[in-house]
């Protein structure tokens, strides 16, 4: 059960976390749009098969996971032996976390890190990928303990995303952007709740369940 109400938390979290962001970014939002358009259309669905070629998405999703990572500190490790790390001695047994947050804001590695800016994956600017080979970008760990659910969460996060973009065109009440801030909380919500105004762009069969 822990590990289901933690998949859905986080992937939950990371679409908020998208759709805030894009909406505060129109250009971008109307870039993925274009992609979604051009590479499957609208009239049909997108399908599992489809999201290879939406490299736009995959972009916009790793530029969220930089900027708001669902988990932004990793899980406790424990030092297994006394060990010097840069002349800090680190006792045996020492608890400690690895700061994601921190990491994927550093400057040196992302110019202008408070910028939401997908093209810095999209055109390769940055050369670092999700699976933790990057010690610079750590939105799901590294190692052995790195999250078990990785290649599923982002099937999920990615056909879901694509899927509203598709499927609506996205606003908010009276045109406001939307408050950022971040919520004290263990996975990295929004302090405040999303709002937004949807208007279908699809043909109304497309709606229905089958």
């Amino acid at each position: 059960m822990a590990v289901i109400i933690a998949a859905a938390d986080t992937t939950s979290v990371t679409l908020t976390w998208m759709l805030s962001n894009l909406l505060n970014n129109r250009r971008a939002m109307a870039a993925l749009k274009q992609e979604i358009d051009e590479k499957v259309g609208k009239d049909r669905i997108v399908e599992d098969s489809d999201l290879e070629n939406l490299t736009y998405l995959h972009a916009v999703i790793r530029e969220t996971l930089r900027m708001n990572p669902a988990g932004p500190i990793s899980v406790p490790r424990v030092a297994s032996e006394d060990i010097t790390i840069r002349g800090y001695h680190v006792p045996k047994g020492t608890r400690f976390f690895a700061n994601f947050w921190k990491l994927h804001r550093n400057p040196e590695m992302f110019p202008e890190p408070d910028e939401f800016r997908p093209e810095r994956f999209h055109e390769k600017e940055v050369k670092v990928d999700i699976y933790g080979r990057d010690f610079e970008y750590l939105p799901f760990g590294t190692g052995r303990r790195s999250c078990p659910g990785m290649n599923f969460g982002m099937q999920v996060v990615q056909l879901t995303a694509a899927r509203l973009i598709q499927a609506f065109d996205f606003g908010t009440p009276f045109d406001l952007p939307v408050d950022m801030t971040e919520a004290d909380s263990t996975t990295l919500a929004k302090a405040k709740p999303l709002e937004v105004v949807l208007t279908p762009r699809l043909s109304p069969e497309l709606y229905r369940l089958p």
